[in-house]
């Protein structure tokens, strides 16, 4: 066999390997367009579930709104501002910024201000008062966990605590849990933030925090 076969040879073997690698990915696209046809429904089916679950999930959103009161630690003389309440006789501290901070974030003070603007009387906080939805999947979720914990769980059980003390104890943690202190920067000053499904009531307990907190 000459070189000029030889040549020939090659570029016919090449040619060949090309034509059927070209029909493998003909028959393998074909295939797929063949099983995306078939399950058509079942992608359409879940495209609608994911777009309804995604619809219901919005317009259960509710607009949050967040208003901030500020403290100044000063160990000064005891002055009040337009937009700071002063507290005096402390030094300007990291550790006494630090404890003030859980002073404002506690259980004792946030009950005071949960008594002062009854917020108890609100579903926003008290579970006791919101309606009840059959779509709610966080609280599914928790059932299912409460649930399973419990299967495996060794534990005797504990008997029930007090339903008031223990829905008291429930409407606080919820206040707790819109609740944010921070300092502002290196400075003296702390920022009391809280968060709510109202406007004017965030701005009211962020202020009442601040004004029982100085009290």
């Amino acid at each position: 066999m000459g070189s000029e076969d030889v040549v020939q040879f090659r570029e016919g073997r090449a040619q060949r390997l090309s034509r059927i690698l070209a029909e493998q990915q003909q028959v393998t696209l074909r295939d797929q367009l063949l099983k995306l046809k078939r399950r058509r429904w079942l992608i359409l089916g879940t495209m609608a579930v994911l777009t309804l679950l995604t619809w219901l999930f919005v317009e259960r959103m509710t607009p949050l709104y967040t208003a901030t009161s500020t403290v100044m630690i000063e160990t000064r003389q005891q002055q009040t501002l337009d937009v700071e309440s002063v507290v005096s006789g402390l030094p300007p501290d990291v550790e006494t910024i630090q404890g003030e901070i859980a002073i404002i974030q506690s259980r004792g003070l946030a009950q005071k201000v949960v008594d002062k603007l009854s917020l108890d009387r609100l579903p926003e906080f008290n579970p006791d008062l919101r309606e009840k939805s059959f779509f709610d999947p966080v609280g599914w979720v928790k059932g299912g966990v409460n649930w399973v914990v419990g299967l495996f769980s060794a534990e005797t059980p504990q008997p029930a605590a007090d339903p008031k003390e223990e829905l008291r104890n429930r409407i606080v943690s919820n206040v707790l849990n819109k609740l944010e202190a921070k300092p502002r920067g290196r400075s003296r000053v702390i920022e009391i933030a809280f968060t709510s499904e109202d406007r004017q009531l965030s701005a009211n307990v962020a202020n009442t925090f601040a004004d029982l907190y100085i009290m």
